[in-house]
């Protein structure tokens, strides 16, 4: 951590960082991490409506373009003969 090895290079044992001295040691188990970091997402997709719209959208994108990546393979090998190499 930048915070500790601060510590060690200039001797100073009152340096803290920004995030342990606002927050309790609670918040800052790998357990609450994990948890803010996967609610975070969800939060702010639903916090403003562009979001969602924009993330079904690009789903439907995404679905169009894995369709037809799919697809064309078989048909150029069931309609015009080719074989996969």
């Amino acid at each position: 951590m930048k915070t500790e090895n601060l510590r060690k290079e200039t001797g100073r044992t009152d340096l803290r960082s920004a995030y342990d001295v606002s927050k309790s040691p609670k918040e800052l188990s790998a357990s609450a991490i994990l948890a803010t970091g996967i609610a975070r997402p969800f939060r702010m997709v639903f916090s403003s409506p562009i979001l969602p719209i924009l993330a079904i959208y690009i789903s439907f994108l995404f679905s169009l373009v894995f369709l037809i990546f799919t697809t064309v393979t078989g048909v150029y090998i069931k309609q015009y003969g080719w074989e996969p190499e």
